[in-house]
């Protein structure tokens, strides 16, 4: 078959495979002469913007050289050329035959192929190396000087693919008049742009076969001269050849030799072989990839122009991209060529990622080039900042926001948007207080199986189930706004979430955050087992309750208390927040969607003095708490955080009860139940209540009185100057015309020193109508 005829029928099965693909086409340009100091540019790749570098493998012009280059706005025409004197190329250690290179977008590092080395390097602009490819050994059977002229990298940074230029010794003959020759494509690939590259598949490629039948001593040729990756995930093929229509050698008969070049295009890998474990493709019965022509120099070849690298550069419009093509010269007969080509039919869009300091991004870097409407995600990582919550133990978490050049934003470690347009995904990253401070563990059920039973859930013990479930948080949002929240755990009985021992050291307070839905009880709360030392679940007006130590009638035990008068609805969630506080005895503080409860059923001592307030003491202490129980109710995303209460906070702070512990620390009072007032049942809290100094001049003062069946007295005695005293009960109120009676121990209390008055007086039987009652101070 003649020359045209192939070409002719090259063009008729390209206009069909072009019909089936979707109407990509390539236009060529006008070329350009480009500087011929360096002559031989044997590889080109794009930087973004104007930027481009290219690799030179002739004598002492080796090296990497930065170059610039301007397009007219229709991509047709290079307006301009430039690169550094060959005195200020990057020379890269080591190398010795420069033919391809590929810019990398998410370390703008270059990747550099080396055909008589056999390697493939990344170095960086400056000339550093970073590390190299692995290279099977079959890549290394070269036949001459045909091993790597090709290199690229796809546009979203994780798939690099190079070339043999003509067969391996293993594989078969080198391209002639009648045939042309197969080489492997091979395929490196990266699960993310922080990976290596490695090894993951080669495909079979067979060239075309010469243009003219003489090879001009040896050095006529067919072969892949370079490779560029297309967003697409497509493969342009670059096969370069050299030939000549007259026999022979030397300088007259490489001038009238010709040069070609076309351009393929590669896309469907499905069924073609993978070779990459073939030690030869000598009559190895292998399938090849079918290939698209797309763009062919022509019959007439180009005169004098040995072009051998070419790269994708900026769009040029919605539909449409420029192509670089350029010659080396380096053989000095081929003059110093650069060809601006076109390629229509992909819309492609250029994208650049920012990454804030201290913090990775799964996408960073720049010049990377997508189709646009892509989908995209990129997420972001690092100290306070995950994606399935606050689980770092920081004593930070991460606020984190994203915008796309005005097309879209975000808030939240994960960016996730079509691409509509160029631009640059920007990361603000702004750390703030942990809630609580350091975390020391939580709870979502994302990683378990809907219908796992709750004991199963590690941390968590009694009734309960993994269900399925998706809720709005209050306004006060999510604990871990970052998790899912698709899953809860369901407590149809009573769940208990175990605190491991350390947790629960003597000084080491607590804060627990939790998302609670409220399940009004069909039933009045029952109490619970004596062990539980803190619990919540709703009552049947949908008030939501705490479990703790009560005093009931004089007993003193575990029972429930409404924590406000709000009446929550069932399936309404809310979030809860447990202060723990058990240095001495333990108490705990609760908020509700980040309000404080303050009710009056605050922990009472024996003595009916109020301990606290907001603050309840736990309904079974042992030095420490191990367990939080969920009753008949749903929860989620529950966190436990250390906090250690400052000493201007007015916390329970052990056995103080709600007392700051500044004003024992001023009046050089311990902190400790034990060692405080040394009277039964009465307590520095109830001291600090009064508003009185324990050591101030005033000796006596009576903090209240009531009267319900019994009387009841309650005073101060601690001043330094003790008094004796007595209780009057008088039938008028002057104390003198009617009956006065004092009363003594037979009576149920008694007179003395303060240390020895128990500090509650209880009457026996009922007191008469109109006595009246009081303190004599002797």
């Amino acid at each position: 078959m003649s020359s045209g005829s192939k070409l002719a029928s090259a063009a008729l099965a390209a206009s069909v495979a072009l019909g089936l693909q979707g109407a990509i086409s390539i236009t060529s340009g006008t070329e350009k002469s480009r500087p011929t100091n360096p002559r031989g540019l044997s590889g080109i790749t794009y930087a973004g913007g104007n930027q481009y570098y290219a690799v030179c493998d002739n004598g002492d012009e080796i090296g990497l050289y930065p170059c610039t280059v301007t397009l007219s706005s229709d991509g047709l025409t290079v307006n301009s050329f430039s690169t550094v004197a060959t005195s200020a190329a990057v020379k890269l250690p080591g190398t010795s035959d420069l033919e391809a290179c590929a810019y990398d977008p998410a370390t703008g590092n270059i990747w550099v192929a080396d055909e008589t080395a056999k390697t493939i390097k990344e170095y960086t602009t400056s000339g550093t190396v970073v590390q190299s490819l692995e290279i099977p050994t079959v890549m290394t059977k070269i036949n001459g000087n045909y091993g790597f002229e090709s290199l690229t990298i796809s546009g979203d940074g994780l798939t690099l693919w190079t070339a043999n230029e003509e067969a391996l010794t293993v594989d078969g003959d080198r391209s002639s008049i009648s045939s042309g020759t197969i080489v492997r494509l091979v395929k490196y690939v990266r699960e993310t742009i922080h990976d290596k590259f490695h090894l993951e598949a080669m495909y079979p490629y067979t060239t075309e076969s010469w243009h003219h039948q003489y090879d001009l001593g040896g050095s006529s040729r067919r072969g892949v001269s370079d490779l560029c990756a297309l967003p697409d995930g497509s493969l342009l093929v670059f096969e370069r050849e050299l030939s000549s229509p007259w026999e022979g050698s030397g300088t007259f008969a490489k001038a009238m030799a010709d040069f070609y070049f076309s351009i393929y295009r590669v896309s469907n890998f499905i069924n073609v072989t993978d070779i990459k474990d073939y030690p030869s493709l000598k009559e190895a019965p292998v399938v090849s990839i079918q290939k698209t022509l797309l763009y062919d120099s022509g019959a007439l070849g180009c005169f004098n122009g040995n072009y051998e690298g070419i790269c994708l550069g900026p769009s040029i419009s919605d539909n449409s991209v420029s192509l670089l093509v350029l010659t080396d010269s380096g053989d000095g007969n081929s003059s110093s060529l650069i060809r601006p080509l076109v390629l229509s039919g992909l819309n492609v869009r250029t994208l650049h990622f920012n990454e804030p300091s201290g913090y990775t991004a799964s996408i960073v870097g720049n010049n990377y080039r997508f189709l646009n409407g892509t989908q995209l995600t990129v997420s972001l990582s690092g100290n306070g900042v995950d994606p399935k919550a606050y689980t770092n133990r920081s004593d930070t978490v991460v606020d984190t926001d994203w915008e796309l050049s005005n097309q879209a934003s975000g808030t939240g470690p994960v960016a996730s948007f079509t691409i509509s347009n160029g631009g640059t995904l920007t990361w603000t990253a702004t750390p703030r207080g942990a809630a609580g401070g350091s975390i020391f563990l939580n709870d979502t059920f994302e990683g378990y199986a809907v219908g796992a039973a709750g004991s199963d859930v590690v941390g968590w013990t009694g009734d309960g189930e993994v269900i399925e479930a998706t809720y709005s948080a209050p306004a006060t949002g999510y604990v871990m706004q970052n998790a899912a929240h698709t899953k809860v755990l369901d407590a149809d009985g009573e769940a208990r979430r175990t605190v491991p021992a350390d947790a629960a050291a003597a000084d080491g307070n607590r804060k627990l955050d939790v998302m609670v839905e409220i399940r009004r009880s069909r039933e009045p709360l029952v109490a619970l087992a004596a062990d539980v030392q803190l619990a919540v679940a709703a009552d049947t007006n949908g008030e939501l309750c705490v479990w703790h130590a009560r005093n009931e009638g004089g007993v003193v035990g575990g029972g429930w208390t409404p924590l406000s008068s709000e009446k929550f609805e069932d399936g309404q969630w809310v979030r809860v927040g447990i202060e723990l506080d058990y240095t001495g005895f333990g108490y705990a503080r609760i908020r509700l969607n980040g309000s404080i409860c303050t009710t009056d059923y605050g922990y009472r001592n024996p003595d009916g003095n109020v301990a606290g307030g907001a603050w309840h003491r736990l309904a079974y202490y042992g030095g420490s708490i191990s367990e939080i129980g969920f009753v008949g109710t749903k929860a989620d995303d529950l966190i436990i955080t250390t906090r250690q209460y400052a000493s201007e906070d007015s916390s329970a702070n052990g056995s103080t009860g709600g007392v700051p512990n500044r004003w024992f620390d001023e009046n050089s009072l311990p902190r400790n139940e034990a060692a405080q007032t040394g009277i039964p049942g009465y307590t520095m809290a109830d001291v600090y209540h009064t508003g009185v100094d324990p050591y101030g001049t005033e000796p006596f003062k009576i903090t209240s009185f009531s009267f319900d069946s019994v009387p009841s007295i309650e005073f101060n005695g601690l001043g330094s100057n003790y008094r004796s005293f007595k209780i009057l009960r008088s039938t008028t109120p002057d104390f003198k015309s009617g009956t006065v009676t004092e009363l003594g121990a037979g009576d149920g209390t008694f007179t003395g020193k303060p240390e020895n008055w128990s500090t509650r007086w209880d009457g026996k039987g009922t007191q008469p109508d109109g006595a009246f009652y009081k303190v004599v101070v002797e």
